[in-house]
């Protein structure tokens, strides 16, 4: 199995930290600092393991810390580029800052992920690649929004943590899941590809909490991701089978 996918959180989780503290943290994890772009209010980096390289890029921070984050969130409109319906905000981050981000890329087989605004990213970039060069890329979508409205690239995974309302949300918007769906419930459940997602109140009252906290900047997006990543790593037996494809 690709290190690079099962490793895909952990290596989210650094992508909010600075150039120096990314590069002190990746040796620990069995992999080499490439390089770290920080474009139009979009940051992250490039990395490698015996197995290739990754692409990695970093949430939205809170709206008073980085409101140009949520001036890309907030552009949920469709636009059309090579044939796809894309969320606005997203593509155009990708397009604009394109030579940007692959100045360092040299893997073909490249790993994309991201957290938040990062997983979105992660999922509109794997679809740019594949339709317009020869990238045979896997993208992970970690609680991010849904990002294009059909014809999506399936080669990744999308996942799902239940306080989220992201995922839910753009879904209303005319957006689409693509990729296999790891859906994790609040009490710890993995669920691959369900057929319904039902959300309960206390998921809503939950999500409602999250929000105001980061709004103000009580928590911030680690929390989640650490949320996550234990979830991924108790539904391991089950993602694996995702892993393999």
């Amino acid at each position: 199995m690709d290190r690079r996918k099962v490793e895909i959180v952990k290596l989210c989780k650094l992508a909010h930290l600075d150039k120096k503290e990314i590069q002190r943290r990746l040796p620990s994890l069995g992999y080499k600092f490439i390089d770290f772009f920080n474009v139009d209010g979009l940051q992250g980096y490039v990395a490698e393991c015996e197995k290739g390289q990754v692409l990695i890029f970093r949430e939205s921070d809170s709206i008073i810390k980085e409101p140009i984050d949520w001036i890309h969130n907030f552009m949920a409109w469709k636009e059309e580029y090579e044939g796809k319906l894309y969320h606005a905000g997203y593509l155009k981050l990708a397009l604009d800052n394109f030579n940007a981000i692959f100045d360092k890329i040299t893997d073909l087989n490249l790993v994309i992920g991201g957290f938040s605004l990062g997983g979105g990213m992660a999922e509109v970039v794997a679809n740019i690649l594949a339709d317009t060069t020869g990238f045979n890329c896997w993208f992970a979508n970690i609680d991010g929004a849904a990002v294009i409205a059909e014809n999506g690239y399936t080669k990744g995974i999308h996942t799902i943590n239940s306080n989220s309302p992201v995922p839910i949300l753009t879904l209303a918007l005319g957006f689409n899941h693509f990729g296999d769906l790891i859906y994790f419930t609040f009490v710890g459940n993995t669920y691959i590809n369900p057929k319904r997602i039902i959300r309960r109140f206390d998921f809503i009252m939950e999500t409602i909490e999250d929000i105001l906290e980061l709004s103000i900047g009580k928590i911030d997006f680690e929390h989640n991701l650490t949320v996550i990543d234990i979830n991924y790593d108790n539904g391991m037996d089950k993602i694996r089978k995702v892993l393999d494809k």
